[in-house]
């Protein structure tokens, strides 16, 4: 649906809040990478034939992100740094080879060689001053202004859920993802220096671009934390969790909430985000798990005095808990609805690829196995 300009369907749009088809895309790259597909139909022939065929390409296409493909990738190959016959080579140039990419790459490598003693300083300094030094002139192209805004998403039940509750109008055009990633590795290099101030700007700019994004929330309330303003990290948590777009998003805020209001000394909250986080179910349940276990251990004085269970603490009382702290229930009902609604337009507009993604997020909040299957299933179509 990248690339589809064509009016939605009355049912797509009620259901996934779109007016055209392209308003469920979520790749960037989706225009290279359907470009690549032409592109490789030369691979094989010498250097000078797929120089031919970028310069061609480069003249018909009118995506500005595929000529600035063509024009980097014919040049690695004239200059010799690329070879025509390293298919995975003129691939990863083609749809991923910017200087920013690269720059992001550098630094993922950086945060990843932690020792004991965190990253190196000086290599994290290196990696820092390389993505400033290349994003400045990717990140003054995708600034908001009267009549587009520009949108990442993580996945297609991002999207949906921004087109239905945060969307305002105007044309969503879709940020190169290696600006929200330079953006976040800024943040947690920063982060790492112990300059949670000038994280902080990063991260409200990865927020920015990705709104529904759980990782750009999550390194924002770490500055916050880091700047001690700990009211602000649970105000933004709760927002981020109120609004989020499916099960295993819920539940990884619930459990990012908890240590925050543990930290703010509100035990018997941060034991009902752990938990509710539980219910929901995804990747951090058995996290969850494990601090509810211990947290309880250790709050077992302020557990009696309000007569609550460790054990039997679940369902409504849960609620209750999270209503009377002011954090979100999240309602299970509620997000089903809307994603199931969602897939089932999908699936009746033929968009089967969207539908495979978000009736997997329903498996999960059904816990369904058998639905994985008619994933799998849609996926061949």
């Amino acid at each position: 649906p990248r690339s589809d300009g064509s009016p939605a369907p009355e049912p797509l749009v009620r259901a996934c809040g779109v007016s055209r088809v392209c308003d469920l895309g979520v790749e960037e790259d989706a225009p290279r990478l359907e470009a690549w597909g032409r592109v490789a139909g030369h691979l094989g022939g010498t250097t000078e034939d797929l120089v031919s065929e970028l310069v061609s390409l480069r003249g018909r296409t009118q995506d500005e992100t595929v000529a600035d493909a063509c024009d980097r990738t014919a040049r690695s190959l004239v200059s010799g740094a690329l070879d025509a016959s390293d298919a995975e080579g003129v691939m990863e140039v083609f749809v991923a080879g910017t200087p920013l990419e690269a720059a992001v790459s550098r630094s993922r490598s950086v945060l990843s060689a932690r020792d004991g003693e965190g990253a190196d300083p000086d290599d994290l300094e290196l990696a820092l001053a390389a993505l400033e030094r290349e994003l400045e002139a990717v990140d003054a192209r995708c600034r908001d202004d009267e009549g587009t805004v520009w949108r990442s998403f993580g996945s297609r039940a991002e999207r949906v859920a921004y087109n239905l509750g945060l969307a305002d109008g105007r044309v969503v055009r879709l940020a190169p993802e290696a600006c929200y990633q330079a953006h976040m590795a800024s943040a947690r290099i920063l982060l790492e220096l112990a300059r949670p101030a000038e994280a902080l700007a990063h991260a409200e700019r990865a927020c920015e671009l990705g709104p529904l994004r759980p990782p750009a929330q999550i390194v924002r309330a770490d500055c916050l934390v880091a700047l001690s303003r700990l009211d602000e990290a649970s105000r933004l948590l709760s927002d981020a969790c109120a609004r989020c777009a499916c099960a295993s998003d819920a539940g990884l805020y619930l459990y990012r909430l908890a240590s925050v209001e543990c930290r703010l000394g509100l035990e018997v909250a941060a034991l009902a985000c752990y938990r509710r986080s539980i219910e929901l179910g995804g990747p951090m349940v058995a996290a969850a798990r494990s601090e509810y276990g211990r947290l309880a251990g250790a709050a077992h004085e302020t557990l009696a005095a309000r007569r609550i269970n460790p054990s039997a603490f679940s369902g409504e009382a849960v609620v209750r808990e999270l209503r009377a702290a002011g954090l979100p229930e999240v309602s299970a009902d509620a997000m089903l609805s809307r994603l199931a609604a969602a897939t089932g337009a999908c699936v009746d507009a033929g968009l089967f690829r969207p539908a495979r993604e978000l009736v997997a997020c329903v498996a999960e909040l059904r816990r369904d196995d058998a639905l994985m299957d008619v994933a799998d299933s849609l996926e061949r179509c």
